[in-house]
């Protein structure tokens, strides 16, 4: 498993998802555990840009060879002028937190996983905005 970068903010937000989908026994809940649990988390302004936070642009490559550019988003997005990829969804849960590079597996709706591979990430305008660092990788 590649190492797991998350802003505290984020870390907030999937713990809250986490625990609604554990009411409803979803098996998604177990997927953000297992990721809040491996994480190492970090204040927004300390993280490096090439790593995916909430409103993060990332560009992703699934094992077909299909390229897909999404801005990960939670909450109220109702006039999104690009694709955006819900939190909620198992391909953004598996994302948040890896950088430019990483191989991270998400889990398709047969339960099966789905390897995905970043291929780039464009920073959370909050992100930039506060200063974030440049990526050293």
């Amino acid at each position: 498993m590649p190492q797991c970068i998350l802003t505290t903010t984020d870390a907030r937000s999937l713990n809250w998802l986490a625990r609604s989908l554990s009411e409803q026994r979803d098996p998604v809940a177990r997927q953000i555990w297992e990721k809040l649990k491996a994480a190492t988390l970090v204040p927004a302004p300390d993280i490096e840009t090439d790593w995916i936070t909430l409103e993060s642009r990332v560009t992703f490559e699934t094992v077909e060879g299909l390229v897909h550019t999404v801005r990960i988003v939670h909450g109220p997005h109702s006039i999104a002028r690009e694709a955006v990829l819900p939190l909620e969804h198992s391909r953004a849960i598996a994302l948040l937190g890896a950088q430019t590079g990483d191989r991270v597996l998400a889990i398709d709706g047969k339960g099966c996983f789905e390897p995905l591979r970043v291929k780039a990430v464009e920073p959370a305008p909050r992100l930039a905005c506060q200063g974030a660092k440049a990526g050293s990788s």
